[in-house]
C-alpha cells in the first residue's frame, strides 16, 4: 500500500510503501517525449502483436523521473504515474474531436489535430518498416514509434495551454492526445487496406512505390 501526495499529473508524486520511511520517492512529471523514448526501450513487434516489457518500462520512469532511490515494489506506482489516469475519476471523459479538429486534453490544454494524407502515411510507413537479412530469411523491423512520432509532427496542429509543444504534455494530456489521434487516423484497422496486407507484401509495395517516385497526397 502506497502514501501518496498528488497535485495531478502536472506536479511532482510524492510516494512511499506505508509504514517504510526509507522508500520515500519523488517522482517528476513523465512527459510525452518521455514516454516515448522509453517506449522504444520497452516496445517490441512480437509474432502476436506489440509486446510491452512492464518491468523494463517502469524501470525506466523510476530512472529518468525519480527524485532519490525507489525499490523495485515501486514499479507499480511508476506504471499507474506514466499512465496518467487520475486515482480520483472513476470514469474518463469521452475524447470528442471537434468540427473544427479541438480535442480538450485537460481542464486547461487543447490540441487541434488533423487527419494525415494517404502519402504522408506511406512515406510514414517506408521510411519506418525495415528489412534486416540474416542467414535464414529475411525479417522485418517495423520501428512503431519512430511511426507514432511522425503521425504527431504532422497532425497535431496547434497546441493550447500550458506546454509549448506536445513533447512537453503530462502523462495525463499525452495519453487523451495518442488515444485522439490513432482513432483519428486508425478508426477501424478492420477496414484499413495497408493493415490486410502481409508483413512482407507490404514491404514490397512501399519498396515499389519508392522506385516508381510515388508519393500521392
Amino acid at each position: 500500500t502506497f502514501e501518496i501526495e498528488f497535485a495531478g499529473f502536472s506536479q511532482p508524486l510524492r510516494a512511499r510503501l506505508r509504514g517504510d520511511d526509507s522508500s520515500s520517492i519523488e517522482l517528476r512529471p513523465w512527459r510525452c517525449i518521455d514516454h516515448l523514448d522509453q517506449l522504444r526501450a520497452a516496445l517490441r513487434l512480437g509474432s502476436d502483436g506489440l509486446e510491452l516489457d512492464a518491468e523494463r518500462y517502469a524501470d525506466g520512469v523510476m530512472t529518468n523521473a525519480a527524485v532519490g532511490a525507489g525499490p523495485e515494489s515501486l514499479r507499480g506506482l511508476a506504471l499507474w504515474w506514466a499512465s496518467g489516469r487520475d486515482p480520483n475519476t472513476q470514469r474518463e471523459p469521452d475524447l470528442r474531436v471537434d468540427g473544427d479538429g479541438w480535442v480538450a486534453l485537460d481542464d486547461g490544454t487543447a490540441t487541434k489535430l488533423r487527419a494525415w494524407t494517404w502519402g504522408e502515411r506511406l512515406t510514414a510507413g517506408r521510411q519506418h518498416l525495415h528489412v534486416e537479412p540474416d542467414e535464414h530469411d529475411d525479417a522485418l523491423e517495423f520501428a512503431v514509434v519512430d511511426y507514432l512520432v511522425a503521425m504527431l509532427e504532422r497532425c497535431v496542429v496547434e497546441l493550447r495551454g500550458a506546454a509549448r509543444s506536445w513533447t512537453e504534455l503530462d502523462a495525463q494530456a499525452s495519453r487523451r492526445l495518442l488515444a485522439a489521434l490513432v482513432d483519428l487516423n486508425h478508426p477501424d484497422a478492420r477496414s484499413d487496406p495497408l493493415a490486410l496486407l502481409s508483413p512482407t507484401l507490404a514491404a514490397s509495395t512501399l519498396r515499389l512505390c519508392a522506385a516508381l517516385g510515388w508519393t500521392p497526397e
